[in-house]
């Protein structure tokens, strides 16, 4: 009876170490550029960008809020999905940025240029324009 609890008592603890080299392998190979991928948006909160040229730039799903934008450059900028809110942009130059799915709102918008700007499913609710 002894040696069967023996037994037993071996073999549990075959299955419970197998068990754990198993999880540390599979932790080990587990493929981690699915993590790496994914980066912060970039964030702008606050910020003094007035006469900033961020022309042809990539700043998809960047946020500009209550930032001051006055005389910016974003002229072919991809802008697509960001987060323009509570800003002053008056005279930026915006000519041919992409804001596909972008957010803007409340932001002073006097004298922007808007030519060949895409605003695509876009959320638009400027203070001026």
């Amino acid at each position: 009876m002894q040696r069967l609890d023996t037994k037993l008592t071996l073999d549990m603890f075959w299955r419970q170490g197998l068990a754990l080299l198993l999880g540390i392998i599979i932790w080990c190979v587990a493929d981690p550029a699915l993590a790496v991928d994914w980066t912060h948006p970039l964030s702008f909160s606050n910020a003094e960008l007035s006469r900033r040229d961020f022309s042809g730039e990539s700043l998809q799903a960047a946020e500009f809020s209550n930032a001051n934008m006055e005389l910016a450059n974003f002229t072919n900028a991809d802008l697509r999905g960001a987060v323009m809110s509570a800003s002053v942009m008056t005279k930026a130059n915006l000519h041919g940025a992409d804001l596909t799915n972008a957010m803007v709102d409340q932001v002073n918008l006097t004298k922007a240029d808007f030519e060949r700007c895409s605003f695509q499913r876009s959320s638009f609710a400027p203070r001026h324009i």
